[in-house]
């Protein structure tokens, strides 16, 4: 694209108020390298499958991947499995009985919303207060 106004070109003809003070010009050669840096492909492409890399691993370092630790409802504690209990249990109560049974009595239905919103504050309350780094492969919330 070339310019239509040559004598508009060049830091001199700018007008005042577009211009850096002196003492905060950046120069040339620094603006290229921030520019050049820019550009740089900052990522990391492995050349080698994910398979590859785990054989890899194991046959230079002698490094096998940790047990992962056990996660499901049989590992977590109480309150919170009977928390999930209480919130899909109540939740499908009221569905199957809006669905089925038409006429729910007005107190089983105000006792299965309470029951679900106890629940919910119960796995609410148990939320991590806060977050933790231990310096190991990952964060941990």
């Amino acid at each position: 694209m070339t310019d239509e106004h040559p004598e508009r070109r060049g830091p001199e003809n700018e007008p005042e108020r577009e211009r850096a003070p002196e003492g905060e010009r950046v120069a040339d050669a620094e603006w290229e390298d921030f520019v050049a840096g820019i550009r740089a492909q900052t990522g990391f492409v492995p050349e080698m499958s994910r398979d590859e890399v785990w054989e890899a691993l194991e046959d230079a370092e002698g490094w096998h991947a940790p047990e992962p630790a056990p996660i499901g409802w049989r590992t977590a504690a109480p309150a919170v499995v009977l928390a999930w209990v209480a919130v899909l249990g109540g939740l499908s109560a009221l569905v199957v009985g809006a669905v089925f049974f038409r006429p729910i009595p007005g107190w089983a239905t105000l006792a299965l919303i309470v029951v679900v919103l106890l629940g919910a504050l119960t796995l609410f309350m148990r939320l991590p207060r806060d977050r933790r780094y231990d310096g190991g492969d990952g964060a941990e919330v």
